[in-house]
């Protein structure tokens, strides 16, 4: 699971949200405290975690009371994430030709 999650937090991810999001793909659909429970989060921080997690495009909720979450494919975080590096790179070679 470390290896994992020194994965995840090379992707961009801190250690709680690299937690939360592996916590949520063994879960697939989970409510906040339960995730706190399973990914040993502090309560009072996870929806942080999760709100963030869902900014990045790692997770999304639903609109039920109460929330529930569920991850994203990896698949598809990982290119939302190489989309993202490609633009940024791109960005960066244009600003160095100006």
């Amino acid at each position: 699971m470390e290896k994992t999650i020194t994965t995840l937090r090379k992707l961009g991810l801190n250690r709680y949200e690299s937690k939360a999001y592996l916590a949520l793909v063994s879960s697939g659909v989970s409510t906040a405290g339960r995730l706190a429970e399973k990914s040993g989060i502090p309560r009072a921080k996870v929806y942080e975690v999760l709100r963030s997690l869902e900014r990045q495009g790692f997770a999304v909720s639903t609109s039920t009371r109460p929330s529930k979450f569920k991850p994203v494919d990896l698949n598809g975080v990982v290119s939302k994430l190489r989309e993202k590096a490609k633009v940024d790179y791109d960005e960066k070679v244009e600003q160095l030709g100006e």
